[in-house]
């Protein structure tokens, strides 16, 4: 089990107090009404880290990852199908694909690739330094939204993306030495 240590706590706190300089000063939304609509966002990290310490706490010990993500990804499809159905959102992939169809792909790829890496993450190093990795997935949603949509931000922004940083440098657990369950 993962040891809730003071530095750990604090690099949460950073990690909480980092999307709250995105959020709240008036610099850093392009409209101040956004920040209610940020917070409720809010529930997709919380849901994540509360499947973080399910998979920590109910993962069979020597469980495949590949399966889990198979098992995950067939209950989403079965849970969204009648969604994208009655929201007329199904997108055909048996014609000629254009980049969007391409994207996609790409963006299924990544998502694999990265829930299999999460997944052995949460054995490795405990579901409180997995949950963090949601962190470095907002950075990289700064940086490409730079890189593809030329957007700019204010110094909160980068500032924010600091103490994201220092919050996931003190959650680190390198020093706890944990052992790997396998």
């Amino acid at each position: 089990a993962e040891v809730l240590r003071g530095r750990r706590v604090i690099g949460i706190v950073l990690g909480f107090a980092a999307v709250m300089m995105i959020v709240l000063p008036e610099a850093s939304l392009p409209d101040p009404a956004m920040a209610v609509w940020v917070l409720i966002g809010l529930v997709a990290p919380l849901s994540y880290s509360t499947e973080n310490v399910f998979l920590a706490l109910r993962r069979p010990p020597a469980s495949d990852p590949v399966i889990l993500l198979c098992g995950m990804l067939i209950a989403g499809t079965i849970m969204l199908t009648p969604v994208v159905w009655a929201t007329g959102t199904w997108v055909e992939l048996w014609h000629p694909w254009a980049a969007t169809e391409w994207w996609m792909m790409l963006l299924i790829a990544i998502n694999i690739a990265g829930y299999l890496m999460f997944l052995e993450l949460i054995v490795i190093a405990g579901p409180l330094f997995a949950a963090q990795t949601g962190y470095f997935v907002t950075a990289s949603g700064v940086v490409f939204g730079i890189i593809i949509f030329g957007e700019q931000h204010s110094a909160w922004i980068w500032i924010a993306l600091g103490v994201i940083f220092a919050g996931v440098a003190l959650v680190n657990p390198r020093q706890e030495r944990v052992q790997r369950v396998r």
